[in-house]
């Protein structure tokens, strides 16, 4: 019986040992695997937070340029009109009058502006 429990001491040895080896050796690909993945993921992510940066930059660049040409735009127009206004209603009304008008129009432009530039409600839920 003695030398039967060394040999199976011996065969559960060896056996321990090649677990042992297998299990570092899955240990080891399971990290290097691990690794790869990681920093394939990791540049993956770096490449589309680039992308989408460069595409949000660009499409708010876009936007900004047309909003100041549409605002630039808009204020030479107005200067315009207002200058030719000014210089009809001096020839066509009295001082008392002009006065008047130009208030007016004063008071109706702030009006639009504020109504075309006041920031819109929040849909209710």
């Amino acid at each position: 019986m003695q030398g039967n429990f060394e040999i199976v001491s011996r065969d559960v040895a060896a056996m321990k040992s090649v677990f042992d080896d297998l299990k570092q050796n899955l240990s080891d690909k399971i990290d290097k695997e691990t690794g790869t993945l990681n920093s394939s993921i990791t540049a993956l992510s770096e490449k589309i937070d680039k992308g989408i940066s460069g595409v949000f930059a660009e499409q708010f660049h876009l936007y900004f340029d047309q909003r100041m040409q549409r605002i630039i735009g808009v204020i030479f127009t107005l200067a315009a009109f207002a200058a030719a206004l000014y210089k009809g209603l001096i020839q066509s009304a009295p001082q008392r009058q002009q006065f008047y008008w130009l208030l007016g129009l004063g008071v109706l432009l702030l009006i639009a502006t504020l109504t075309l530039t006041r920031s819109p409600k929040p849909p209710k839920s």
